[in-house]
């Protein structure tokens, strides 16, 4: 198992136990593995992963807004 189906199993055993002191315990250990996972995977991503391939900015299929469909899209915001 890994890490976070580890955290997952725990936090699993203490709902079907109904013990909220461990259901607790077992997120926060639980989010905290996601929240380092998180922070290795975007560590990777700033290593060089970046949008800018050999095609330029954004690869062969960026879209700048040329095309139908595409590109940034405009819209109205209302709160209800």
């Amino acid at each position: 198992k890994t890490e976070v189906e580890g955290k997952i199993a725990t936090l699993k055993a203490a709902l079907e136990a109904n013990n909220v002191a461990e259901m607790q315990t077992a997120m926060t250990d639980l989010n905290d593995t996601m929240q380092r996972l998180g922070q290795a995977v975007y560590s990777q991503a700033g290593d060089g992963a970046g949008t800018d391939g050999p095609d330029g900015p954004g690869g062969p299929d960026d879209n700048d807004g040329d095309e139908p469909g595409g590109g940034t899209v405009d819209g109205e915001f209302r709160e209800v």
